[in-house]
C-alpha cells in the first residue's frame, strides 16, 4: 500500500508539470513559448471563444485537442458557397444540404458547431457526423449561411462543399466483423464445453454439430474478404498476405468437415471461427485508421471543385464551374479568390503568385496587363479579368487533376511487404511438405490434419493484427499533435528517407512579409509625427507590404489622412508637411540616386526620402532549429522554390543554413513545377518533399513521401502523404521519429512471430498439437503481441524527446526512447 502511494506521489509532479506546460487552448505542449498558448492561432481562437461565450467547449473536449488552422480572411476562397446560396434564395420551404468540416476531433467540436447554428435565425436542425467530418443542415429561407461558415472558421475549422464519400466496403467490413466475432464467441463456448469433458450423448453430438455450423457460418461471412484479396494478388503476380490466410481457412474448413463426418469430432472448428474473427479485426483496424484521418481534411474534387464568377451581358454575375470557362469570358474575382484562367486585367490590381510559382512578394498588375492562371487576388476590392484562354488551355487544369484512383491506398513495398511475401512462401512450403512426407509414409489423413494444424497455429498476428494496430496508434499519436497521415504507405516509407526538400514560400516561411532589422531601426529614428503619418498611410491598406509596415509600427498613433492607392505604385496623401508617398522607390522618390539596390519601399515627403525600407519573408520561428536537427540526424536538406534564386539564398542565409553545411547547389530557385518534380526523380534517393502551393502538386506526386502544412485549399492536402496543421515545421521531425518508433516496435513483434511460428509450426507438422492446444496458443499469442503493441504507444510524440524545436546538441534521440 505504501509503495503504491509512493509511486503515485512520484508520478504526480510529472503529470502536473505536463499540464503546466500545456497550451491553455488546445492542450498540446507549449514548447519554448512563454505564453499560456502554444501559438498565435490558439490565442486568437481562445479570444473568440471567450467573446462568444463558448467556454463550455473546454469542458466537453475531454483531453488535449488539436491546434486550430487560422487563415487570413484575404486568402479565403468561399466562392463554393455561391451555388448553395442560390439554392437557398430560390427555395420556398425548408432546404436541406450538407457541408464538409475539417478539424473536428471531439464532443466539444460538435457542441460548438451546434451552438453556433442554434444562434443563427431561420435554422431548423443540424446533424453533425464527426467520424465523416460532415454536417447536414436543414434551414428556412433567410438563413445566413455565409455568416455561419465565417463564424465556424473563425474558430480554426474549415468548411467546404460535400466531397467525402462514405466507404460502403468499410461499412460492410464492420458488419462482417460484428457477425464473425459473435459466431466465434459462441463456437468457443461449445468448444470449451468439450475440452472440459462433455461426453454425454446426445448432448455432445448436438454441441459439436452446433460448433461446426457456427464455424461454417463464420467462414461464409468472413472468408470472402481474404479469398478475393488473395485472388487479386495472384492475378497481379503478388504473393499477398491474404493467400496463406485463405488457404489456411479452406484447409481448416475441409479438415474440420472431414473429421466431423468420420469421427464426430469438430477438430479445429472453434479455432477456425476465432481465426476468421481476428483476421477481420486486423483488417478493420488498418482501414479505419486511414479513413478517420482522411475525414479530418476537406476532400478535393480537383478542377471540378474550382468555380468562377462570370459577368453576363445584362451585367449580372453567375457562378459557373471553372472547367466551363472559355476565352472572352469576363470574370469577377473577389479578394482571396483564384483567377482560374489566363487573362487580361480590366483595371490595376494586386495579385499573389506564391500559390502557383512560389513568388513571395505580391505582383502589381496594371490595366491591360496579363494575369496568370492561378494568381490570387490580394487587393481589397474585386478585380475583373477578360479570359484569354479556356480552362483546359491554362495549364492550371493539369496541376489540379485528380489523384489517380487507388494511389492513396497503394501498398508500400518495404520491410513488411517483403516479410509478408517470405512468410507466405515459408508457410505454404511447410504445409505442402508436411502433406507430402506423410503421404510417402502412407498416412495421408494425418498429413492433412497436421498441415491444417500448421496453417492454423502459424497465426500471422504480428503482421495481420499487431502491425495495423501499431500503425493506427502511431497515426493517433501524430494526429493529436496536428499531423494527419493519409496513406497506408507513409509510416513505412518515412524511416527510409535520406533527403528532405522544402518549398520556400509558405513552408520555410510564413508567406507573410516583414521589414528587415535595418528598416525597423530606421522607423525608430523617425519623429513621432512622421511615424503617425506613416501609420495613417498604411492603416486601411490591404497590400502585404503595407501590412508589414503596419506591424512594425504597432502601438503608434495613426494620423487621419485621405489616402489614395495607386495600383502598382503605392499610397499617396496630403498633409501640412506636404505630399506624402509610400511605395515603389522610383515613384515615391524619383530624384533619389543613392538608394540601396535591395530596397523596395520608400516613405517620402515632397519627393524627399524619409525612410528607405526593405521587406523580407518572415521565416517560421522554428525553421532554423528544425533544419539543424534534421541535418544532425544525417539527412540532406534542400530548398526547391519557384521564387528567384537570390531570394531563396537570402532566406537560407538568414536562417543560417549555409553555416549548417547546406551547399548553394541545394538552394534552388526559378524552378517550374515540372523541374521540381524532375529534381526529386533524378536524385536516386528517398526524398521527403514539403510544399504548400498548387505548383507543388507534381513534386508531391514525384516524391517518395510528400507533406504539406497548407489546408486552406484541399488540392495539395488531397495528394500529400501527410498533412500538418501545427505551427512551424517541427511536425516533419515528429513524423520521422514516430515512424522510427513504429518500425522498431514492429520489428520486435516480427521477431516474436518468427520464433513462435518456427516452434509452433514444427510441433504442428510433427503432430504434437491437439485441437485444444491450437485453440489456446493461437489467441494467446495474438493477445500477447497486441497487448505489447498497445502498451508501447499512447505517450504521444512528446515521448520521443522534447517536443520543442531542438538544436544540434539535443536533436539525436536515444534509440531506447523509440521503443
Amino acid at each position: 500500500m505504501h509503495r503504491g502511494l509512493a509511486v503515485t506521489d512520484h508520478l504526480a509532479p510529472r503529470t502536473q508539470e505536463r499540464e503546466a506546460r500545456a497550451c491553455a487552448h488546445c492542450g498540446q505542449p507549449r514548447g519554448a513559448s512563454r505564453d499560456a498558448y502554444c501559438c498565435a492561432g490558439c490565442r486568437a481562437v481562445a479570444d473568440v471563444m471567450r467573446s462568444a461565450s463558448l467556454e463550455r467547449y473546454y469542458t466537453l473536449r475531454n483531453g488535449a485537442g488539436a491546434r486550430p488552422t487560422i487563415i487570413e480572411e484575404s486568402r479565403r476562397d468561399r466562392l463554393w458557397l455561391a451555388p448553395i446560396e442560390d439554392d437557398l434564395r430560390g427555395g420556398d420551404g425548408v432546404c436541406r444540404f450538407a457541408l464538409d468540416v475539417s478539424g473536428m476531433h471531439c464532443a466539444g467540436c460538435v457542441w460548438v458547431l451546434e451552438e453556433l447554428f442554434r444562434r443563427e435565425p431561420n435554422g431548423e436542425s443540424l446533424l453533425v457526423n464527426p467520424a465523416l467530418g460532415r454536417c447536414e443542415l436543414q434551414v428556412r429561407p433567410g438563413f445566413d449561411l455565409r455568416h455561419y461558415v465565417e463564424s465556424v472558421e473563425r474558430l480554426g475549422y474549415l468548411m467546404g462543399p460535400p466531397g467525402k464519400a462514405t466507404d460502403a466496403s468499410g461499412d460492410a467490413l464492420i458488419v462482417r466483423v460484428g457477425v464473425t466475432v459473435a459466431l466465434a464467441m459462441n463456437a468457443m463456448m461449445f468448444g470449451i464445453a468439450q475440452y472440459f469433458g462433455l461426453t454425454e450423448e446426445p448432448l455432445r453430438t448436438t454441441v459439436a454439430t452446433l460448433e461446426v455450423i457456427l464455424s461454417i457460418a463464420a467462414v461464409a461471412v468472413g472468408a470472402p474478404v481474404f479469398f478475393r484479396a488473395a485472388w487479386e494478388g495472384l492475378r497481379r503476380g503478388v504473393l499477398h498476405l491474404d493467400l496463406p490466410i485463405a488457404v489456411g481457412l479452406a484447409l481448416s474448413l475441409v479438415g474440420t468437415l472431414v473429421a466431423f463426418a468420420r469421427t464426430g469430432d469438430p477438430s479445429f472448428a472453434d479455432t477456425l471461427a476465432v481465426f476468421v474473427a481476428l483476421m477481420l479485426v486486423g483488417r478493420m483496424i488498418e482501414r479505419g485508421a486511414l479513413e478517420r484521418n482522411r475525414h479530418r481534411l476537406l476532400a478535393s474534387e480537383g478542377a471540378d471543385g474550382l468555380f468562377a464568377r462570370v459577368r453576363e451581358n445584362d451585367d449580372r454575375t453567375k457562378v459557373v464551374p471553372a472547367s466551363s470557362l472559355r476565352a472572352g469570358h469576363r470574370l469577377v474575382v473577389a479578394t482571396g479568390e483564384v483567377v482560374p484562367v489566363d487573362g487580361v486585367a480590366c483595371e490595376g490590381s494586386t495579385v499573389s503568385l506564391d500559390w502557383l510559382t512560389g513568388e513571395s512578394r505580391p505582383t502589381e498588375i496594371a490595366a491591360g496587363g496579363a494575369v496568370q492562371a492561378g494568381a490570387i487576388n490580394v487587393s481589397r476590392r474585386a478585380m475583373e479579368v477578360i479570359a484569354s484562354s479556356s480552362f483546359a488551355e491554362s495549364g492550371l487544369s493539369d496541376l489540379l487533376r485528380r489523384e489517380t484512383p487507388g494511389t492513396a491506398d497503394a501498398p508500400a513495398r518495404g520491410l513488411f511487404h517483403r516479410v509478408s511475401a517470405l512468410w507466405v512462401i515459408a508457410v505454404l512450403i511447410a504445409a505442402t511438405a508436411t502433406v507430402l512426407v506423410y503421404a510417402v509414409l502412407g498416412d495421408l489423413e494425418s498429413g492433412l490434419s497436421n498441415a491444417t494444424a500448421l496453417l492454423v497455429v502459424t497465426c500471422p498476428c504480428a503482421i495481420g493484427i499487431a502491425t495495423p494496430l501499431a500503425a493506427q496508434l502511431a497515426a493517433l499519436d501524430l494526429r493529436r499533435a496536428g499531423v494527419v497521415v493519409r496513406r497506408a504507405r507513409t509510416l513505412e516509407r518515412l524511416p527510409a528517407i535520406t533527403c528532405v526538400a522544402f518549398d520556400k514560400t509558405g513552408t520555410l516561411t510564413t508567406g507573410h512579409l516583414r521589414l528587415d532589422a535595418n528598416s525597423t531601426r530606421e522607423l525608430e529614428t523617425l519623429e513621432p509625427r512622421e511615424r503617425a503619418i506613416l501609420a495613417g498611410l498604411v492603416r486601411n491598406s490591404g497590400h502585404p507590404k503595407s501590412a508589414a509596415v503596419r506591424a512594425a509600427l504597432e502601438g503608434s498613433r495613426a494620423a487621419s489622412l485621405d489616402v489614395e492607392e495607386h495600383v502598382g505604385a503605392g499610397l499617396r496623401a496630403h498633409a501640412p508637411e506636404g505630399e506624402l508617398r509610400l511605395g515603389r522607390p522610383d515613384w515615391a522618390a524619383p530624384l533619389a540616386s543613392d538608394l540601396p539596390g535591395d530596397c523596395d519601399l520608400v516613405f517620402s515627403v515632397d519627393g524627399v526620402a524619409r525612410a528607405v525600407l526593405v521587406t523580407e519573408e518572415e521565416p517560421r520561428e522554428d525553421a532554423r532549429a528544425e533544419i539543424e536537427a534534421l541535418i544532425a540526424r544525417g539527412l540532406r536538406v534542400a530548398i526547391l522554390s519557384g521564387d528567384r534564386v537570390e531570394r531563396v539564398r537570402r532566406v537560407a542565409v538568414r536562417l543560417g543554413l549555409d553555416r549548417l553545411g547546406m551547399a548553394e547547389a541545394d538552394m534552388l530557385g526559378d524552378l517550374s513545377p515540372q523541374q521540381k518534380a524532375d529534381w526529386l526523380r533524378e536524385r536516386g534517393e528517398a526524398c521527403l518533399f514539403v510544399g504548400d502551393g498548387v505548383n507543388d502538386t507534381l513534386a508531391a506526386d514525384a516524391a517518395f513521401v510528400s507533406a504539406t502544412p497548407s489546408i486552406e485549399r484541399p488540392f495539395l492536402p488531397a495528394r500529400a502523404d501527410f498533412v500538418f496543421t501545427s505551427a512551424g515545421i517541427a511536425p516533419v521531425r515528429w513524423a520521422l521519429l514516430e515512424a522510427e518508433r513504429l518500425r522498431r516496435i514492429a520489428r520486435i513483434n516480427l521477431a516474436f512471430a518468427v520464433v513462435y511460428n518456427l516452434v509452433g509450426g514444427t510441433l504442428a507438422a510433427l503432430g504434437a498439437f491437439h485441437p485444444w492446444v491450437a485453440a489456446v496458443l493461437m489467441p494467446a499469442s495474438s493477445i500477447f503481441v497486441v497487448s505489447r503493441t498497445w502498451l508501447s504507444f499512447g505517450r504521444g510524440v512528446e515521448s520521443l524527446g522534447d517536443s520543442r524545436p531542438v538544436g544540434r546538441a539535443s536533436s539525436l534521440v536515444p534509440a531506447s526512447s523509440l521503443s
